[in-house]
């Protein structure tokens, strides 16, 4: 069947939002990232709502999904790149 033109926006959306969702709290944070990790984190996120629609998850749930791997891989990532270059965080 078809769907509402509004399930199609909303899923549609839900493949950045998470990412912008994510990348807005972590600014409100009082830590300053690396911009390769914010970039690694915003990619990360986008790719798993790509992986989580191939494997038939609920377009619902891609939003916090995201949101938390963004956060996640945010904060690895800028670790890592500290002990790589402590002198530049």
């Amino acid at each position: 069947g078809s769907k509402a033109m509004v399930m199609v926006g909303l899923e549609i959306a839900s493949f950045t939002y998470g990412g912008l969702l994510g990348l807005f709290l972590l600014s409100k944070s009082k830590r300053n990232f690396h911009t390769a990790s914010l970039a690694t984190g915003l990619v990360a996120s986008m790719a798993i709502v790509f992986v989580l629609k191939h494997f038939g998850l609920a377009w619902s749930w891609f939003i916090l999904v995201s949101v938390s791997l963004n956060v996640v891989v945010v904060y690895l990532t800028d670790m890592v790149l500290r002990k790589i270059s402590p002198d530049k965080g």
